[in-house]
């Protein structure tokens, strides 16, 4: 379910979901999904931003626990050599024999690491039992809560890949998981981050069809197999990364004005949410929610470090001409276009004619520029065209990151401030006072590095008009000028939140499950500057962070955090509760303006955040509450 906010239509205001429980999310889902959702964007061309305002999703249950007939354990026995499991359900079951079923919530010796749980192949059913081949002999009975169809739809790591048995026409792929994957024959899979030569980009990720489980003669569920028709290569002996499974976000509230997510019950979710990584953010509240088995609470990920987090266009830009000399494009530009050689890729798209498929650029692999002037560029195509490309214009081109170009790019010094005023080519730009813009691609001035002073991310620091935007430069870029102009430029926004509130939650996470990303409470990041900032203001209080149940972190897996910031300008946490296996549970790096106070155990224990932006010398944060005793002891 979903609210949308989109320039073009009228401002979505007082957007209610309410009281709706949202449960049995699908087994063969193979891409990420967001259980409810009410989100706004920007304008494709332009960036033109707009917000949903006062939308608030109130008192809902998301469930994602996959359920498939589920019936309740009463007790397993087992006997034999190999052992045979006796189910006892408390209903009657309605399997036949030869059905596969998935049994879960079987604990030996407080351990859900054993032979009961799995995907399992019965026999000898009558309406309240059946048997079934486990793939090692337990230690003894299981006890717990204990299901027949119903188990996580969390990750599961990959222990290791393999090719049993080599094509054309097909490939068979066996994988074996860290724990039970709960998969059946006829099931889909998704796989992902498995690894050939470093690259993830290789024929064993995707979606599969599950061929069988287990192995003959060995039902071991953390075995399962599939086939693709593509040579997948050899896979690296190690797989540290991989898993099985996509993940459910259970709330996004994102890109909006005065937005609320209150008295929400997640259970059994990767991502809790509110869940945000895309468009800008005005306000947003996060209260009185209850997580239950998520790897992830409140969460915003924003940033660059991951190749996104700026605004980007589809718009283009018309060449003059795009001729070749063998299979080098030579395209003109009408204006100076700022790229350098061997260093900036290029897009080119709309060339027609026979030649076509030489002049535009393979998607998703941009070519190198090889050569340049101010109004030119050369680039290798894959084939020597005949001829020029035809029509008027020929072609069209887009810088690597889609970045708008400018129509003017000034600087001069105002009230002892050198200040660089950009004018876009478009009818608003849409940003405000405080916004924060990624210029690139500025030239003209003394060097390299005073082009520099135009370019990187920058605060909007004034509005002239609809077309116009300022900001404040370092320093004079073309010295002893006290005005000018560069030749060339770009922008695109750099995605922020401005006010977040989390407070009075409930999170309770999971044990770490795979190596993808170890749980964390509640996460804004993926920061790598600490101005302008992502996060312009955030409070994290009175939130009670634990494991479920009190469990710990498996030992050879990343230890859960309870709160982890980055790219903050103002910051304040306070009065939290944390209990995690972590000794430093609260970390932080690249924020300018922190302040911590009360943040603690259930048993009392102070816990001071610790700024971790070089990781090689992290040191604690000052805490209010030891800067109080210092004073107190200084003034004795």
């Amino acid at each position: 379910m979903a609210g949308l906010g989109t320039p073009d239509v009228p401002e979505v205001v007082d957007c209610l979901i309410e009281e709706c429980i949202c449960e049995q999310p699908s087994i063969n889902n193979i891409f990420v999904t967001t259980v409810i959702n009410i989100s706004a964007g920007e304008r494709s061309t332009d960036g033109v931003t707009t917000y949903h305002r006062a939308c608030v999703i109130r008192n809902c249950v998301v469930d994602c626990e996959y359920k498939v007939n589920p019936v309740p354990i009463s007790q397993i026995t087992f006997a034999g050599t190999p052992p045979i499991a006796t189910v006892t359900t408390r209903l009657p079951h309605g399997q036949v024999a030869n059905d596969w079923v998935r049994i879960s919530g079987a604990l030996v010796n407080g351990l859900a690491d054993n032979p009961f749980n799995g995907s399992f192949q019965i026999a000898n059913p009558s309406s309240t039992t059946f048997q079934y081949t486990m793939p090692a002999t337990p230690a003894a009975a299981p006890v717990g809560d204990m299901w027949v169809g119903r188990f996580s739809s969390h990750l599961v790591a990959i222990s290791s890949v393999s090719v049993t048995s080599a094509g054309p026409p097909e490939w068979t792929v066996k994988i074996v998981t860290a724990t039970p994957h709960f998969r059946v024959p006829g099931n889909n899979v998704a796989v992902d981050r498995v690894t050939v030569g470093g690259s993830v980009i290789n024929p064993f990720n995707g979606s599969f069809l599950v061929t069988a489980v287990g192995d003959p003669g060995n039902p071991d569920p953390k075995i399962l197999y599939y086939k693709t028709k593509t040579d997948p290569g050899t896979p690296d002996s190690s797989q540290t990364g991989a898993f099985v499974g996509e993940q459910f976000q259970a709330l996004s509230n994102d890109a909006g004005t005065a937005a609320v997510a209150e008295g929400n019950r997640i259970f059994n979710c990767r991502v809790g949410g509110p869940s945000h990584d895309t468009y800008n953010e005005r306000d947003l509240i996060v209260r009185n929610n209850h997580y239950r088995g998520v790897v992830v609470g409140p969460t915003q990920g924003l940033g660059v470090i991951y190749g996104y987090g700026l605004s980007t266009t589809s718009d283009v830009i018309p060449l003059v001409s795009l001729t070749n000399s063998g299979n080098t494009a030579i395209a003109t530009t009408s204006a100076p276009h700022g790229f350098t050689a061997n260093v900036d890729k290029v897009i080119l798209s709309g060339a027609t004619g026979a030649d076509a498929t030489y002049y535009n650029t393979p998607v998703g692999n941009p070519p190198v520029i090889t050569a340049v002037t101010s109004t030119t560029f050369q680039y290798q195509m894959t084939g020597v065209p005949t001829g020029p490309a035809p029509g008027t214009p020929p072609a069209y081109y887009a810088t690597s990151d889609r970045q708008r170009i400018l129509a003017s790019l000034t600087y001069a010094l105002e009230s002892g401030v050198y200040v660089a005023s950009a004018v876009t080519s478009y009818a608003q730009h849409g940003f405000s006072i405080g916004d924060a813009v990624f210029i690139s691609k500025a030239t003209g001035q003394l060097d390299q590095a005073h082009n520099d002073f135009f370019n990187g991310y920058h605060t909007i620091t004034a509005i002239p008009n609809a077309t116009t935007f300022k900001y404040a430069l370092v320093d004079n870029p073309n010295p002893p000028n006290q005005s000018g102009s560069s030749l060339s430029g770009y922008f695109g926004r750099l995605w922020q939140a401005g006010r977040v509130v989390i407070e009075d939650n409930v999170i309770e996470l999971i044990p770490t499950p795979t190596n993808y990303g170890p749980p964390i409470a509640i996460e804004l990041d993926y920061g790598s500057f600490v101005s302008p900032p992502l996060f312009r203001q955030v409070v994290i209080r009175q939130n009670v962070i634990r494991h479920v149940d009190n469990a710990s972190d498996p030992p050879n897996l990343p230890q859960g955090l309870g709160i982890q910031i980055s790219g903050c300008g103002n910051l304040i946490l306070e009065e939290n509760v944390v209990d995690l296996d972590s000794t430093t549970p609260i970390k932080y790096y690249f924020c300018d303006r922190v302040r911590f106070f009360n943040n603690h155990t259930s048993a009392g224990v102070l816990i001071q955040g610790v700024d971790v932006t070089n990781a090689q010398t992290p040191r604690k944060a000052s805490e209010l509450t030891t800067e109080v005793e210092d004073a107190v002891l200084l003034a004795i």
